[in-house]
C-alpha cells in the first residue's frame, strides 16, 4: 500500500547503465500525499483520489531522458477545491450550478520533464470540459486549452457545422497560464471547430 492506496506494478533496471522501466497500476491513491504541494502555497494539499495506469523509461538522474505516458481517472473533488476549476467556475453564468465534478480522466505522455495532457475530459452535473495542454511538474508551470459547454450539448457538437449558431453562448472556450496553484483562466465564446476541438469530438 503506498499513499492511502493501492500500487501494483513492475520496475526494471539495467546493471549495466542507468535505464529504467516502470509500469504502475494505482488503485485509490490520495493525491494529497503521492504530490508534495505547490510551492507558492505549502499549507495547501492536492485534494482527490487517483486511480489508472502509467509507464515510464528513462535513465536515473537525468528527467530530459524521460518518455511514457498513461491515463488517470480523479475523483472526489469539486470545482472549488482547485484554482483552475474554480476560476473557470466562477466565470459561468449559471450560479446555481453544482460544484461536485463527478469524474475527471487525463491520457498523457512524458516527453522529458514536460507531461503533454493529450485528453483531459472533466465532467459534472452541469458542465463539462474537454482540452489539451501541457505542465511542467518541477515548476509548476501549466498551459490549457479547455473547451466547456453543457453536457448534452457535446454529441451534438460534431454537427454543428463550421459556425456554431445553433450553441450561442453556451460554448465557451478557456485558456488556462500560470501554474496549477496560481493559474490565469481567460475566457471567450468560441463559434468555430477548431481542428484540436475537432480531433477531440472525433474521440467521444
Amino acid at each position: 500500500r503506498i499513499c492511502d492506496g493501492v500500487l501494483q506494478g513492475t520496475l526494471w533496471l539495467d546493471s549495466r547503465t542507468p535505464d529504467y522501466e516502470l509500469t504502475a497500476r494505482l488503485h485509490d491513491l490520495a493525491i494529497a500525499q503521492l504530490l508534495p504541494p505547490p510551492k507558492e502555497l505549502p499549507q495547501r494539499t492536492r485534494p482527490g483520489r487517483l486511480a489508472g495506469e502509467v509507464w515510464l523509461r528513462g535513465r536515473t538522474g537525468d528527467a530530459a531522458s524521460r518518455s511514457g505516458g498513461g491515463t488517470v481517472r480523479v475523483s472526489g473533488v469539486s470545482f472549488l477545491q482547485t484554482p483552475v476549476l474554480s476560476l473557470v467556475f466562477q466565470q459561468r453564468k449559471n450560479s446555481r450550478a453544482s460544484e461536485t465534478v463527478d469524474l475527471a480522466d487525463v491520457r498523457f505522455r512524458w516527453e522529458g520533464r514536460e507531461i503533454v495532457l493529450e485528453r483531459i475530459d472533466i465532467r459534472s452535473r452541469d458542465l463539462r470540459l474537454v482540452g489539451t495542454g501541457r505542465w511542467t511538474p518541477a515548476d509548476d508551470r501549466l498551459h490549457m486549452t479547455l473547451w466547456a459547454a453543457d453536457p448534452e450539448l457535446w454529441p451534438r457538437l460534431g454537427m454543428l457545422g463550421e459556425l456554431l449558431q445553433s450553441a450561442g453562448q453556451d460554448l465557451v472556450q478557456y485558456r488556462v497560464d500560470g501554474t496549477l496553484a496560481a493559474p490565469k483562466v481567460t475566457a471567450e465564446p468560441l463559434h468555430k471547430l477548431s481542428a484540436a476541438l475537432r480531433q477531440l469530438l472525433g474521440e467521444q
